[in-house]
């Protein structure tokens, strides 16, 4: 018990190893808690009385153990880690729609067709209670591929982003891109499409929508950009994202 009270530890992330936590292991006395989020493994067999004090921490657990049972019994709220699925990467609802964290960061990172909403940006920053570190590096990242809309809202964090691919139900750029601030994603290089987007369309190095009308995002590095005739939308900041990319 209190094994590691006062602190002022923010995030746990509970090894395997482990197999039970003591009473108020991670209280803080404090007027605050600092306690944000935990995650338990489905290891740990005995749970003691208000192990994270705070009970707007946030508990990671996985589905069905008991972990969730006794977060759910105290009254924490309670987000899902599915490991040795297409969904470990993430921290999700239970229905597996909502993205509220990563668990960890690769390279490369695939958003399954099921996710279909995210948690804020401040939110997912502050969320990382699984990854062993801690702390999380977006930069890590350069590409991810999108299957749905709105399944991240925001990419400033992700500073090293070099590709997007969007899937055929990721019809919708303008949740993805915000072309209000040109600087956000500076690294980005390209955009690629499936061929059975319904949406978009790439012509001249140019992303479009399907019937070419609007003008979305410049995937040329250099030379002349090329307008198709029947374009009559260009969004704010297009230009200055262009030139970005080395287009003239």
């Amino acid at each position: 018990s209190y094994a590691f009270a006062m602190y002022g530890i923010t995030v746990v992330n509970i090894p395997d190893s482990v197999r039970s936590l003591g009473d108020y292991s991670f209280i803080n006395f404090n007027l605050h808690n600092t306690l944000y989020s935990m995650y338990i493994p489905d290891t740990v067999e005995n749970i003691g009385n208000h192990v994270a004090g705070n009970t707007e921490c946030m508990i990671y657990c996985e589905e069905g153990g008991k972990a969730e049972k006794y977060a759910l019994d105290t009254g924490y709220p309670v987000y899902y880690v599915y490991p040795n699925t297409k969904y470990s990467d993430f921290v999700v609802s239970k229905d597996k729609t909502r993205l509220n964290a990563f668990v960890h960061l690769e390279k490369e990172i695939f958003l399954p067709e099921e996710i279909t909403s995210c948690a804020s940006q401040a939110y997912i920053a502050g969320a990382q209670a699984t990854d062993p570190s801690h702390l999380i590096d977006f930069s890590l990242v350069e590409k991810i591929t999108f299957t749905q809309n709105g399944q991240i809202r925001f990419l400033s964090e992700f500073t090293n982003l070099k590709t997007i691919e969007l899937g055929d139900k990721a019809t919708q750029i303008e949740s993805i891109l915000d072309y209000s601030n040109a600087n956000t994603l500076s690294s980005l290089e390209r955009i690629n499409i499936s061929d059975q987007n319904q949406g978009l369309v790439e012509e001249n190095s140019l992303i479009l929508t399907k019937d070419r009308k609007e003008l979305l995002f410049c995937n040329a590095r250099e030379g002349e950009l090329i307008i198709p005739e029947g374009t009559t939308i260009i969004p704010d900041g297009f230009i200055q994202k262009a030139n970005q990319n080395g287009g003239n």
